[in-house]
């Protein structure tokens, strides 16, 4: 397990992400315990999966996520994989909705300005996240969406 843990640590580190060695060393106490909930004594891959939940910030969340989810690639899943390492992307059908909801407020005409401003900045989380969606057409389809909503904003050419 520590070849794949290191190469994993690495790659953390080279997309920018602060990953100290004592964090790595308290990541293998989360692995050993994925493992032991599992019911076995040795770690596998799949318990690598912890790592999707040490970001910092929300912006760090998807990209660490993907780093995670690209080295979970096993050729044939394992029988003893964690249920967690199965794939974690975000949901393209909730993202619409949360697009759906902004247009709708951003149409009322009684939306505060303060709100209007909080919405702003949760259209820029939601375009960072439907970049991380699987499938092509969703994607672009959910990209299409937040364009759109860009241009309801007064004097804004799109996330800041």
């Amino acid at each position: 397990m520590s070849v794949p843990l290191a190469a994993l640590v690495h790659r953390l580190r080279n997309a920018g992400l602060a990953f100290s060695d004592r964090r790595a060393v308290k990541m293998q106490r989360l692995i050993a315990a994925s493992a032991l909930l599992s019911g076995r004594t040795n770690a596998i891959l799949s318990d690598l999966w912890v790592f999707r939940h040490v970001w910092d910030t929300l912006e760090q969340r998807e990209v660490l996520n993907a780093l995670v989810q690209e080295s979970l690639r096993e050729p044939v899943p394992h029988a003893q994989d964690h249920p967690r390492a199965i794939g974690n992307q975000p949901d393209a059908e909730e993202l619409a909705r949360d697009l759906a909801d902004i247009d709708a407020k951003l149409k009322d005409p009684q939306t505060p300005v303060p709100q209007r401003s909080v919405m702003k900045d949760r259209l820029t989380l939601l375009g960072s996240r439907a970049q991380w969606v699987g499938d092509e057409k969703q994607r672009r389809f959910l990209q299409q969406q937040i364009d759109g909503l860009w241009k309801l904003f007064p004097a804004s050419g799109g996330p800041a």
